[in-house]
């Protein structure tokens, strides 16, 4: 017995809802694996720093302010990730973020370095190896995953322009032009 074409498509529609709804739900996790992350950073930032150093592939200057910067960055996109608020920046922030350090520790292994990965710098030193090039490589999928799914997401409303805005742009009716 087959079904009829409309509750076919209802069907196939929740099913897409629900996948959604997992994804989006999925930012959640990886909000709270951003917190970690760059917490881990910020109680030990001179363990950190030695790592972007030991990398080779900025100016010390540079891989300070990296080394000063990248903690609060993932936290606040944890942050984002979690609340909802600003969610498709902080993805692709955080799926950029995780394409650069799949690419830092491939050129690492490639030119022999044996250097820590700078992942989670309170859990212990680990080596870079494919491990943590996985794990970094999930990340970023994770993050465009999540991207991809709050920007089809049929509940997310556009930005809703201020009063004043409003005003500016309003046409006015016959009735208030004579």
């Amino acid at each position: 017995m087959s079904l009829p074409h409309q509750t076919l498509h209802e069907t196939t529609a929740r099913g897409k809802g629900f996948f959604r709804a997992l994804l989006l739900g999925s930012a959640i996790p990886l909000g709270l694996w951003l917190l970690f992350s760059g917490a881990t950073k910020l109680f030990n930032p001179a363990s950190f720093l030695r790592a972007v150093l030991d990398y080779g592939l900025l100016p010390d200057a540079l891989a300070w302010l990296t080394a000063m910067l990248l903690p609060f960055i993932e936290i606040v996109c944890g942050l984002c990730l979690i609340t909802g608020r600003a969610r498709p920046s902080a993805a692709f922030i955080t799926g950029l973020l995780g394409l650069v350090f799949v690419i830092a520790q491939i050129q690492a292994q490639v030119r022999g370095l044996d250097i820590a990965c700078g992942c989670f710098e309170l859990l212990g030193r680990e080596s870079i190896g494919p491990r943590s090039i996985a794990r970094a490589a999930i990340l970023s999928i994770w993050a465009f995953t999540v991207l991809l799914a709050t920007r089809s997401d049929p509940r997310r409303t556009p930005h809703t322009p201020s009063p004043t805005h409003l005003a500016a742009t309003a046409v006015p009716t016959p009735a208030q032009q004579g």
